[in-house]
């Protein structure tokens, strides 16, 4: 029982570095392509309301 104990605890944290790798290197943590989003959209809201008024 306690080496399954050890097992899972290992393959738990092996799992966790691994889908933290995972994230870093996803689109989600992006934070510079993500304010260039945003600046983008904003700049096209401020100009289609700009448009209307």
């Amino acid at each position: 029982m306690s080496h399954q104990v050890v097992s899972f605890h290992v393959h738990r944290c092996e799992m966790g570095k691994e889908l933290r790798a995972r994230m870093q290197a996803s689109a989600l943590m992006d934070a510079v392509g993500f304010a260039r989003g945003l600046e983008e959209a904003l700049i096209g809201l401020y100009w289609r309301i700009g448009a209307e008024v």
